[in-house]
């Protein structure tokens, strides 16, 4: 379910930040830097711009919403455009509920989680490269920010994902864009505006 997929990658990947081995130290720096960045972060809120392209829409969907994420893993979307709904994510399930259809899905996601933790959050710099082809680039559109492009070498990666591309704010070390190809040829993209930042207590930042 892409649904799934999306919300396991929104809290995954503000932990990542690679490019290639000819600059592995300056690699190994950035990932240090954001997983700091990380622990000294309680949670934030942003709202959010998501475009949704497939091969068997005739326009792209573009939806609006409100984004809050709590450490270590859960985060909630609040679509108001084009329906409102809402999807929560945490360590084990995914829900999804449309208030208007008075719906409700739910879906055990902790084998799933599990991986993501696996190839990202527990993964060191060296460890990331066994599992991705990455690249770092300027680009324009975005010029505070680092983008980092990541394609998949393992077989159980590439089966729902083609490529990942995150842009990090270079100051603040927070995700400000993501997009996600697939397989299939289709695509979503996420941008992220008026991102708020609530420091963790002092006491649990090591």
């Amino acid at each position: 379910m892409r649904t799934m997929t999306l919300a396991a990658w929104i809290v995954a990947a503000a932990t990542l930040a690679a490019q290639p081995p000819a600059r592995a130290d300056a690699v190994d720096a950035l990932i240090a830097r954001g997983r700091t960045a990380l622990r000294a972060m309680h949670g934030l809120t942003a709202d959010f711009r998501e475009t949704t392209v497939s091969k068997l829409l005739r326009d792209p969907i573009v939806a609006t919403g409100h984004l809050t994420a709590t450490a270590p893993a859960q985060v909630v979307m609040e679509y108001n455009t084009p329906e409102r709904k809402t999807l929560s994510v945490d360590a084990t399930r995914l829900i999804v509920t449309w208030p208007a259809r008075s719906e409700r899905q739910e879906l055990n996601i902790s084998a799933a989680q599990k991986r993501i933790q696996k190839y990202f959050g527990d993964a060191s710099a060296s460890e990331l490269r066994q599992s991705f082809e990455m690249e770092l680039v300027a680009d324009p559109g975005l010029p505070g920010s680092d983008s980092l492009i990541m394609r998949p070498t393992r077989k159980q990666i590439q089966a729902g994902l083609a490529r990942l591309q995150l842009w990090v704010d270079r100051t603040r070390l927070v995700l400000v864009k993501m997009k996600m190809d697939f397989p299939n040829g289709d695509s979503k993209t996420l941008e992220f505006d008026a991102i708020q930042v609530e420091p963790a207590p002092t006491s649990s930042v090591r």
